[in-house]
């Protein structure tokens, strides 16, 4: 796709289903020009669960049955908006659509004030686009924009035959498709039986193999009429584009499509060249100079907003990307080694080319709810307080941040909860925009040309890009909660970090936003005892031989190579997180979903609040009478990583090698850990079971003793690597934590102090091709909870040798709360 922008398609991205609810039903659109949006909701008749009756197909004559197998749909909601615009010819809109008024009333015979949609019910829904200066009778549908046929199609056939009906004549053919419309579904919620969910994060376009969301849409098309098997939302935790590692042969034409969605070309601060003037290879030295990145695979960071906009729109859509890659830049070049990486990224961006059709149907059918990690920014985003320092008083850095962080907006951040970005914040992005197009339109190269009049009104011009650019990177409403039951906390972990020195692991999350998550849990129907799903990008509960080696690692050459930053990294991070958990909801039982680090498993873990006692040896001895159980949180925490990334082999040889370390030195043994905390004041637990209602004391999250003063505590397991610290130290420092960890039941304090807490976690073996704890292959994650006997299953997808395989786990909550004694 080259040349004028009308040679652009009207339909940029999209159509993808947001957030989703009884009240209603978000659709997200990016678009080259204006339009006006109505999207209408429809409910599917005149079939069963779902299916065509099989009678139907045995009877009616087959040259008919296309005509006549598509079930009557009734509209039962509607909505529209206009598109906010991004650039001259980016565009992008969130429609909204409400339920119709029900003429249904109650038992009391009253008429419902509150219209809803239908539940655990397939809907469908259609938009239709009208241009500016454009009468009603030529709006443009799904149909029109070819979107209901043919290979960009966005609709499923129906399930072979064969694996509906028995003994059907039929069995071998696809039956004729059941929707005309792409659908979607809300279950009933709190009274249902199960909730089916998919989730994935880190997606490559230049990664290895099949690109998992792939394996998503296949899921999709065999459950498509099956409500108890059919995902009803798919979680996307992070790395949904990645703006630091970007494939050498694509940086120009994004640079390209950027300058043609926005109409203009970006200048960025203190960097004295032109986008696209930037060698393939050659902004590596810039953004780590200029903007105090320190990204290792940054050859080809993106700087521009319309870049990231570009990047994040090949993702979604392949009828935008270039007609072909041009394999010619590199044969003059001497570097036979960098001659054979852009040949294979080639590949690779082909593959991933073939594949966005599929991608593209699946974000269309199913509710998608996304948050970010780092590389939607830069790798070691807020790595630390150094880091977070030194990129924000760099001009350059910080509109690079926020480039990135604009983009995320539109193109994730938006969607996942549109109320929490009122007019003020769409304002200030729009303001922000225009004021770096007329700063990049007026190219002034020479200060001394400027006038007087002219120079005092660059300085406005400044102050005001300054203040709009603080308000972007101080906005903490990233966090969410989605409309799922159980409730979906999504953690932002990036942007609300706590420091406590300036180059060790951070907390990932501060108290401000541990409080805007509680009033936000609550805000949204919480009530306390229900269970919890919550989305961390990172795992809580990780797998801790890897965890130790990041540390050993990270001890000799530093916190950036190593990414340290996990919530194990900063220990009271970690148990104030848990423990305000725990004492703010009562989660019966918690799901904790998680990425980024690259492999997969499934781990079932519990944290225990003790108070009173003086027995600070080993967790898994009896508890006395006076070491009691405050407050406990079962929990299974399920990770799947990647859905596409390179160096696979790599990530393979190296989880085998801890997969066999992992069998010798812990097989099926649980692991746990004791600590104390400065805890005076939490009343004695003395109900049977478990308690459904603490001291008044205990139920309210204190900043003044429980949590906060975990700030005071030494991270025992952080190995500095500052000035001064000789190698031989940090050595010991992570041996004695790997052999204490798992060998040595190890006093951590006076026997005059009381234990505070504990946590044991322990890796559970799936079964299914391979069966090994960790599985290093990019994959989709299934999870399946059922909400009757408190039992989630974990299944794994992933290829292999080009075939479909999956390993499954099995966590039962109640075996968890078991081991209480």
């Amino acid at each position: 796709m080259t040349g004028s922008s009308s040679t652009m398609p009207l339909l940029l991205a999209g159509p993808i289903i947001r957030r989703v609810d009884k009240t209603q039903v978000c659709i997200w659109i990016a678009t080259s020009k204006p339009v006006y949006t109505e999207v209408e909701i429809f409910n599917i008749k005149n079939s069963i669960n779902g299916f065509v009756s099989k009678d139907f197909n045995e009877h009616v004559d087959k040259d008919l049955r296309q005509e006549f197998a598509k079930p009557d749909m009734n509209v039962v909601g509607s909505g529209n908006n206009t598109s906010l615009k991004l650039g001259d010819n980016l565009y992008v809109s969130l429609i909204i659509a409400r339920p119709f008024p029900s003429n249904e009333f109650n038992e009391s015979n009253k008429p419902n004030l509150l219209p809803t949609f239908p539940t655990d019910e397939i809907l469908a829904y259609d938009l239709e686009l009208f241009l500016p200066n454009e009468s009603k009778e030529k709006g443009i549908r799904l149909k029109d924009l070819g979107l209901l046929s043919g290979e960009n199609t966005i609709l499923y056939d129906s399930p072979k035959s064969e694996e509906l009906y028995n003994n059907n004549e039929q069995g071998d053919k696809p039956l004729p498709n059941l929707f005309s419309l792409p659908t979607f579904y809300i279950p009933v919620g709190k009274n249902g039986s199960q909730m089916n969910i998919l989730y994935g994060s880190c997606r490559k376009l230049h990664g290895e193999d099949q690109d998992s969301l792939i394996i998503g849409d296949e899921l999709l098309a065999s459950s498509i009429s099956d409500l108890k098997k059919r995902p009803s939302s798919l979680f996307l935790i992070g790395d949904q584009i990645y703006a630091d590692d970007v494939a050498g042969p694509l940086i120009g034409h994004l640079t390209r499509l950027a300058t043609e969605l926005l109409g203009w070309g970006e200048l960025i601060d203190g960097i004295d060249i032109d986008l696209k003037d930037i060698r393939i290879g050659g902004r590596k030295q810039i953004v780590t100079c200029k903007a105090q990145f320190t990204s290792e695979v940054s050859d080809n960071h993106l700087l521009g907003f319309g870049e990231f906009a570009a990047m994040y729109l090949l993702a979604w859509n392949p009828l935008i990307w270039p007609k072909e890659f041009k394999s010619d830049l590199v044969k003059s070049h001497p570097n036979s080694e960098l001659k054979q990486k852009y040949e294979t990224e080639i590949k690779e961006l082909e593959q991933s080319r073939k594949g966005i059709r599929k991608i593209r149907r699946l974000l269309a059918n199913v509710p998608t709810y996304m948050i970010l990690d780092d590389h939607e920014i830069t790798d070691d985003w807020n790595i630390d307080r150094k880091w977070r320092d030194s990129v924000r008083n760099s001009t350059s850095g910080s509109q690079i941040i926020v480039n990135g962080l604009i983009s995320y907006w539109a193109f994730q951040g938006w969607g996942n909860n549109p109320n929490s970005f009122d007019d003020d914040f769409i304002e200030t992005i729009k303001v922000y925009l225009n004021l770096r197009k007329q700063k990049s339109s007026l190219k002034l190269k020479k200060t001394f040309g400027i006038s007087t009049l002219d120079y005092d009104n660059k300085v406005d011009e400044l102050h005001k890009i300054q203040t709009l650019e603080d308000r972007i990177w101080n906005t903490k409403k990233w966090i969410y909660v989605a409309p799922t039951y159980p409730l979906s906390i999504f953690l932002d972990c990036r942007t609300q970090r706590e420091f406590a020195n300036p180059d060790g692991p951070p907390i990932l999350l501060n108290d401000e936003a541990l409080d805007y998550i509680k009033s936000e849990v609550y805000d949204s129907g919480y009530i306390k005892g229900d269970p919890l799903v919550i989305i961390s990008p990172t795992p809580v509960f990780g797998f801790e031989l890897a965890e130790s080696v990041q540390r050993f690692l990270t001890s000799i050459s530093g916190t950036y190579m190593w990414d340290l930053e996990t919530w194990r990294a900063n220990e009271m991070g970690f148990i104030k997180f848990l423990t305000f958990v725990s004492n703010t909801f009562s989660p019966d039982y918690c799901l904790i979903l998680s990425g980024d680090v690259h492999y997969a498993f499934t781990m079932k873990a519990r944290f225990d609040i003790l108070t009173g006692g003086h027995h600070p040896h080993q967790s898994t001895l009896p508890l006395k009478s006076d070491n009691a159980i405050f407050n406990y949180l079962p929990v299974a925490q399920l990770t799947s990583s990647p859905l596409r990334s390179n160096s696979v082999t790599k990530r393979k040889s190296a989880i085998m090698i801890l997969n066999l370390a992992h069998k010798i030195m812990i097989s099926k043994r649980r692991v746990s850990r004791t600590g104390f905390m400065n805890i005076n004041n939490i009343p004695s637990y003395s109900n049977h079971g478990r308690a459904r209602k603490l001291n008044e004391n205990a139920e309210s999250y204190k900043k003044d003793d429980l949590v906060t003063r975990l700030s005071s505590k030494e991270n025992e397991n952080y190995s500095k690597h500052g000035e001064g610290t000789t190698f031989l130290i940090k050595i010991k420092t992570i041996f004695t934590s790997l052999i204490s960890r798992y060998f040595i039941d190890k006093e951590r304090g006076s026997v005059e102090r009381s234990l505070n807490w504990r946590e044991s976690r322990i890796l559970i073996t799936p079964k299914g091709h391979g069966a090994t704890p960790v599985l290093a292959n990019n994959n989709i994650s299934s999870v399946s909870l059922n909400l009757k006997s408190h039992t989630v299953v974990h299944t794994l997808f992933f290829l292999w040798k080009n075939k479909l395989r999956f390993s499954k786990a099995i966590i039962e909550f109640d075996d968890i709360k078991k081991d209480i004694k």
